[in-house]
């Protein structure tokens, strides 16, 4: 066993804090894997818990834990571009009853001829974005 091991890079203030009790039992549990215990490698405490038969060698648990740094990057891109959404919608009946200034992330919806637009702040104007295809089904099968 080495003494090196694997650890967590970012420190933990930086992780993600969740509400629910379950929540927090697997942030703690995934500290546990990516840190370790004080005075233990993550690889160390893997071996003292695994129930794997036969466990990971160092090489593969440390290959695991490189793509899960690369799950959790491709992950944290996925929640910034999330953040980059749009966060507000606003129905109108016609395009005309939009305000003559729109805000960014906001996506404005036609009603009458439904269709969606979005401001662009470069431009000082809208830009659609689809056809909104909504059917009304009366009834069921």
């Amino acid at each position: 066993m080495s003494e090196q091991g694997v650890y967590f890079s970012p420190p933990p203030s930086r992780a993600l804090k969740f509400g629910s009790d379950s929540d927090r039992e697997l942030y703690m549990a995934n500290i546990v894997f990516y840190r370790g215990l004080p005075g233990k490698s993550a690889y160390e405490y893997y071996l003292e818990t695994t129930i794997d038969n036969p466990p990971l060698t160092e090489a593969e648990f440390g290959n695991l834990f490189n793509q899960m740094r690369e799950k959790i990057e491709i992950l944290r891109s996925d929640v910034d571009e999330l953040k980059n959404t749009p966060s507000d919608v606003i129905y109108k009946e016609t395009y005309y009853e939009f305000p003559s200034l729109g805000k960014k992330d906001t996506i404005y919806v036609d009603t009458t001829a439904s269709l969606s637009y979005r401001w662009d702040d470069a431009e000082l104007k809208y830009y659609p974005i689809n056809e909104l295809r909504i059917d009304i089904i009366n009834g069921g099968n």
